[in-house]
């Protein structure tokens, strides 16, 4: 999330707040340099299923004081319907095992 902050922070002329909207694609470009054609493997293995589980992460930032919002800001901002598909391979065969739970004893 910070990567990507700061890559669309790095593109602006002046030092502003972004949207919900910017953030996504500043995640997308960074998923894709980071992990390539696995990268919606990873996130789904990180439990992250759409967008609007990136703004829920946002959203929890702002709550513990790592990020700012303004008062327009809503989770909605993080609606993308088709984020993974803007973005990644449908046709990609890369698959991680899934998690095990975790045994722990009562």
């Amino acid at each position: 999330m910070m990567a990507a902050l700061s890559r669309v922070m790095g593109r602006l002329e002046a030092r502003r707040h972004i949207t919900g909207h910017e953030l996504l694609k500043g995640i997308q470009e960074e998923a894709a340099d980071q992990f390539g054609p696995m990268a919606q493997t990873v996130f789904e293995y990180w439990g992250i299923k759409n967008s609007l589980d990136f703004g829920i992460l946002v959203f929890n930032m702002v709550e513990v004081g790592i990020l700012s919002k303004t008062d327009t800001d809503v989770i909605e901002d993080f609606r993308d319907t088709n984020f993974f598909g803007n973005l990644f391979d449908g046709e990609s065969a890369y698959r991680l095992r899934p998690k095990k739970d975790s045994l722990v004893s009562q």
